[in-house]
């Protein structure tokens, strides 16, 4: 367990397990993190549980030197109510904003719904990011998945975080290639993009491009009847036309977005 990292199942002052109304228990990361799991899924007679949580391998202790398996029915969250003798709360709904276990189908659903409704944005038929989040949220509440806007956003984040990573690690010399989750998926909606894969970068052998640049450009420097000057001419011409139309697009995403994202 030298790569995982350790959760505890969320109790009352009592010793018992918590579960909500839709039967999940809440489990908390060291750094704060939460996310929840079905209680009816949860073998009690095992000393913990090992799940996969954004990535991340993570694994939750069961059991200490009391008997964690007890159920206090009155401990099951519910909404707010209110005494009305005095206006207090008696009991409070818990906040699990980022209590959303991702799994392998809810993020290929993800991932398919960003696929089309980038779209819309890229198309500046919606405005901002918030909203694509949102319309999204929308989609994937349709099929079940009770997943929040902040939830979809720390998702593609995360997502976009380790394809990059394995991008920057994969042309660097001296290093063994590695690979993310949902590659083909990511590699089809973020390869393209100019802050992820340059469109040519300049190496001892002069400038290299990428390589749907280099289809778009072979036909020029395969013209005999064009000389090196005009050849690097439209060459630059090419490099800057796409160029010109990333920064484009960059600022339709940048500008429209909330301060709290930024295209990366």
């Amino acid at each position: 367990m030298e790569d995982q990292e350790f959760a505890v199942i969320s109790k009352d002052s009592s010793g018992n397990i918590l579960v909500d109304v839709n039967g999940l228990v809440t489990c908390t990361l060291e750094g704060g993190l939460q996310f929840q799991v079905p209680y009816k899924e949860i073998d009690f007679t095992c000393d913990g549980l090992e799940c996969t949580v954004d990535n991340r391998k993570v694994y939750v202790k069961l059991h200490e030197t009391t008997d964690n398996t007890s159920i206090n029915k009155e401990n099951i969250i519910s909404p707010p109510v209110i005494q009305n003798e005095n206006n207090t709360i008696i009991q409070e709904k818990r906040r699990i904003d980022d209590t959303f276990a991702w799994t392998d189908a809810s993020t290929k659903l993800f991932l398919s719904i960003y696929k089309e409704k980038i779209e819309l944005l890229i198309n500046r038929k919606i405005k901002t990011r918030k909203i694509l989040w949102d319309k999204i949220r929308e989609v994937m509440q349709s099929e079940g998945y009770n997943v929040t806007v902040i939830q979809i956003e720390n998702k593609y984040k995360s997502l976009e975080r380790s394809f990059k990573n394995m991008i920057t690690n994969n042309k660097q010399t001296g290093r063994g290639r590695t690979t993310c989750p949902y590659q083909a998926e990511l590699t089809e909606l973020l390869g393209s993009k100019h802050n992820v894969e340059p469109l040519a970068v300049s190496g001892r052998e002069g400038l290299i491009l990428r390589e749907d640049m280099r289809a778009s450009t072979s036909q020029f420097i395969s013209d005999p009847n064009t000389n090196s000057d005009e050849n690097s001419n439209i060459l630059s011409h090419n490099i800057q036309e796409e160029n010109d139309n990333a920064i484009e697009i960059g600022m339709t995403r940048d500008t429209t977005t909330g301060s709290n994202y930024t295209s990366k």
